[in-house]
């Protein structure tokens, strides 16, 4: 997949969590809201992880820059 549509679906999917944040803070109260929030940011950490992940691995740069 290349670059620009990468970071295209990277942004759609981070205002989607965004957009179920607000509706979470809008229609959830008490101890379920801060569950889903941290839920949420969980999700969206773990796809952007994932995006840098392919971005690096597209780069052809495993991330092990030690010298043996």
């Amino acid at each position: 997949m290349n670059h620009e549509a990468e970071s295209k679906r990277l942004a759609v999917a981070m205002g989607l969590y965004g957009a179920l944040g607000v509706l979470s803070l809008t229609t959830l109260e008490g101890a379920i809201r801060m569950v889903t929030l941290i839920v949420l940011g969980g999700l969206a950490a773990k796809t952007y992880v994932a995006h840098l992940k392919r971005k690096q691995e597209e780069a052809g740069d495993d991330g092990d820059n030690r010298k043996d």
